[in-house]
């Protein structure tokens, strides 16, 4: 007789924690100052996530400007970023897009 397999347990992934690997999608436009502004506050929040062992999505940079549809539903809220289903439009902070993800992938306690 052959010994039954223990059947493996599913655990629960809370609906806010994506799986890793995930791509962080950043809208941005031609020559807009804040976009410029958050690129830098976003690597600085990839840099500090990556540091502390945290799960970090990889960025596509998306130029609006590149396709009428795009500018239409983005144009007035640029920049934005987008990751796991979610968005946040016009963010202009450090604080704002290290929230987001943290929310969004969660963080380490």
């Amino acid at each position: 007789m052959v010994p039954e397999r223990p059947t493996p347990r599913m655990h629960a992934i809370p609906m806010s924690i994506v799986p890793y690997p995930t791509t962080l999608d950043f809208y941005r436009s031609a020559d807009c100052e804040p976009c410029s502004e958050a690129r830098a506050f976003l690597q600085q929040v990839l840099e500090d996530r990556a540091r502390r062992g945290e799960q970090t999505p990889r960025v596509r940079y998306v130029d609006i400007d590149s396709d009428p549809e795009l500018r239409r539903t983005f144009g007035a809220l640029v920049p934005v970023i987008a990751l796991g289903g979610q968005q946040l439009p016009l963010v202009t902070s450090y604080r704002q897009i290290d929230f987001f993800i943290d929310r969004v992938l969660g963080r380490r306690a």
